[in-house]
């Protein structure tokens, strides 16, 4: 799913619950994987799953035009080490 593609419909919060207390244990489901393009798509298809289609934007920067501006940027600048990339993933999410 492309963030793009989402209508208000889609992504409307009142119409779709959302825990973020749950997106870590989600996350953390996700094997690592040294590749962090493979590592980063297993992220996004989990919250997919997990969330919903809304959720398809979650690393969508601002720099790409996206509503995400203060806890995500890319792949190459955002994902680091396990520990410090999973509650960057969440605070993205949240934002």
């Amino acid at each position: 799913m492309c963030a793009q593609d989402l209508t208000w419909d889609d992504v409307d919060p009142r119409r779709h619950s959302f825990d973020s207390s749950s997106v870590l244990a989600v996350i953390s489901q996700v094997a690592h994987d040294e590749d962090d393009v493979r590592w980063f798509s297993a992220i996004c298809k989990a919250i997919e799953d997990r969330f919903g289609a809304w959720a398809a934007g979650w690393s969508w920067g601002r720099i790409d035009g996206g509503p995400v501006a203060e806890t995500w940027c890319c792949v190459s600048h955002s994902v680091t080490s396990v520990a410090e990339t999973l509650p960057r993933v969440v605070d993205a999410l949240c934002e």
